[in-house]
């Protein structure tokens, strides 16, 4: 919420008047009547002279549908402290129709780096869900709204026995956006909790008696959230307005055939789906973790323009560009992001070439002392790239003999202007890849180096915020390193 005030100018040059007005976070402008504002006189020197004790709070004097308006803009935290302004303002944040975010993440985080032994932590844990579950639940119960934009619920390992609640919540609250976000991140002592917890979406759960309805549903994402190929296909034929998919670690999504109208977001990572089977006209894009599928998984996606592969699949799709199928859809997309597990040092030669594609992602782990030039040679299929990101994935140092760089690009990249870089560690194999694209971008104009891993990709954005700051003095310090051998010209920044 901001508060902006337009002047007045006054007939008399000692004093000028100021009327007020109250702008949303959105393009709302609510304009205040001349007897509802404050009034400040200004001396001659332009200091305030007097302000008018009984019209100070003006928010105040709003009608409590404006005011409700103006919390749902708010996120969960702010809203829920503008219940300490008044008595009057205490229950108005209850009204809220905004979106709902209850996230533990940061909390949980910060518990993990805690210094102390590991029985203890485990209390910490196990006190800290609790909090969080009785937190969630008094909130829930309190909220007086008919309708909320989104609800968005984030906890290590979730809850079993609550996610009816949470279902039945959304559907009477008519959601737009639904998250259940269960990823355990917190420490290796309770991965045998993890493994035995698994938070499950039924059949007899969703169209059971209850038969929850979620027709104003446009974004469902799930997270350590179990749900079969059946169970999800029967609840994307009730769901006539949803745009955004994302399924995250289901251990039991195996089989999924998605024919919709409606979606352009499809998401499934961490998930092995060995038939899948993908037909949705408006889908632009899509992201698949996981296991080799039996077939081709598209049969009518002509709208498609971003692709990412992880997994196995991606080796796969890495070593079969070639193949009818991937050369027609590839040939279509504008962005392209693959995770390259394999260890292959094999260079890539006659790969077809892809033009269309403009932004290029690729996800490479990497032990120190392990030579790049297969990666860089997956370059040429791609010579029309505006941006590259490179996100490095260390994992040690390798004892094997370094082979000799070999910079085998086929094209000059003079479409590139901007190179990003994650997990940067001042390699000199990462050295070698980094410079030898600088001098083949004549037009390159920044290269912004990421502080955040890899390894937090998944994390929310206030605990990725935290690790950045950590982590950022560090990179400057390796990002340095490089000025000597980049142009004047390219801008080197850290993010």
């Amino acid at each position: 919420m901001s508060v902006f005030f337009i002047s007045s100018p006054s007939k008399r040059k000692s004093s000028g008047h100021i009327k007020g007005v109250i702008c949303g976070a959105s393009n709302d402008v609510f304009l205040l009547k001349e007897k509802d504002c404050f009034e400040i006189t200004f001396d001659d020197a332009g200091s305030k002279k007097k302000m008018s004790e009984e019209k100070r709070d003006m928010i105040s004097k709003l009608p409590d549908d404006i005011i409700v308006n103006i919390i749902s803009r708010l996120t969960t935290e702010e809203a829920a402290r503008t219940s300490i302004l008044s008595t009057r303002w205490t229950p108005l944040w209850l009204h809220s129709h905004g979106f709902f975010n209850f996230d533990n993440s940061l909390r949980i985080y910060r518990l993990r780096r805690r210094q102390c032994g590991q029985l203890r932590k485990i209390r910490l844990f196990l006190s800290e869900w609790q909090r969080f579950m009785n937190t969630l639940q008094k909130t829930l119960d309190s909220l007086q709204t008919p309708t909320i934009k989104g609800l968005r619920i984030c906890i290590d390992l979730g809850n079993p026995r609550k996610i009816p609640d949470w279902l039945n919540f959304a559907s009477r609250k008519k959601v737009e956006t639904l998250e259940l976000d269960f990823t355990f991140t917190y420490t290796y002592l309770l991965l045998g909790i993890r493994d035995s917890i698994r938070n499950l979406l039924s059949p007899d759960l969703l169209f059971g008696p209850r038969g929850f309805k979620f027709q104003s549903l446009h974004v469902l994402r799930l997270a350590s959230v179990d749900i079969t190929g059946d169970t999800l296909q029967q609840f994307l034929s009730g769901c006539s307005c949803l745009e955004t998919l994302c399924v995250r670690d289901s251990r039991i999504l195996t089989h999924l055939k998605v024919a919709s109208g409606t979606l352009k977001h499809l998401e499934l990572e961490e998930c092995n789906v060995p038939f899948l089977e993908v037909s949705a006209q408006n889908l632009v894009v899509f992201t698949y973790s996981g296991e080799v599928c039996d077939s081709f998984p598209f049969k009518c996606v002509p709208n498609l323009e971003q692709v990412s592969f992880g997994g196995p699949y991606a080796r796969y799709v890495e070593t079969n560009m070639k193949d009818i199928d991937f050369f027609r859809l590839f040939s279509q997309l504008s962005v392209v992001k693959l995770e390259l597990r394999a260890r292959d040092e094999t260079i890539h030669v006659d790969l077809p070439e892809f033009s269309n594609v403009k932004h290029l992602e690729l996800f490479i782990p990497h032990a120190g002392g392990i030579n790049l030039s297969r990666h860089v040679s997956l370059l040429s299929a791609f010579p029309s790239i505006c941006k590259l990101k490179l996100k490095f994935q260390s994992f040690g140092i390798s004892s094997r003999e370094v082979m000799e760089f070999e910079g085998n690009l086929k094209h000059e990249y003079e479409r590139l202007e901007e190179l990003e870089v994650c997990g940067y560690r001042r390699d000199p194999c990462q050295i070698e890849f980094i410079l030898y694209v600088v001098e083949n971008a004549a037009n390159l104009k920044r290269i912004a180096f990421d502080p955040v891993s890899t390894f937090y990709s998944a994390r929310t954005a206030d605990v990725k915020k935290v690790i950045g700051a950590l982590r950022r003095d560090s990179l400057v310090w390796f990002a340095d390193g490089l000025k000597p051998y980049i142009p004047d010209s390219v801008e080197l920044i850290v993010l």
